[in-house]
């Protein structure tokens, strides 16, 4: 049995089809995916652009003391407190005095509280605009022995 000359005209017709795209087909930069749509910039489960930043710089030690310079800053709300955190325990906390969005700490540890051996320093600010206060942003790690 042979095709009939209209069944191949079709078939032919439906194997073009589908290989032409679609109109609206363009560049892949103009429709986000998936995974961008839920957790990219523009997605309503997005927190980071409300997580705070924080930056510290060490002096030189004095004596028991090493001086800490840290800069903070959120894009909302503003700074509830930082934390200073040696090998993940909290040994300071700071609160800000008043309301700040930006800011810069001057502070400095006390070296005899602390034990001999390889530690890791790190500051963690806190986020403190309502239904946010569980965002944190944390410093880079600074690794120093005593």
């Amino acid at each position: 049995m042979k095709p009939s000359p209209p069944f191949l005209l079709l078939a032919t017709a439906l194997c073009f089809l589908a290989f032409v795209p679609p109109t609206d087909a363009g560049p892949k930069g103009g429709r986000p995916s998936m995974h961008r749509t839920l957790r990219g910039p523009q997605s309503f489960f997005i927190t980071n652009r409300y997580r705070p930043r924080i930056r510290f710089e060490t002096g030189k030690t004095k004596g028991h003391r090493l001086p800490l310079v840290a800069e903070f800053s959120t894009q909302a709300g503003h700074i509830d407190r930082i934390e200073v955190r040696l090998d993940g325990e909290v040994i300071d906390t700071v609160r800000p005095e008043k309301q700040r969005n930006a800011g810069r700490l001057e502070t400095a540890i006390d070296l005899r509280k602390i034990p001999p051996g390889d530690h890791k320093l790190k500051l963690w600010v806190w986020q403190g605009r309502v239904g946010y206060q569980r965002l944190h942003g944390e410093s880079k790690t600074f690794k120093f022995s005593r």
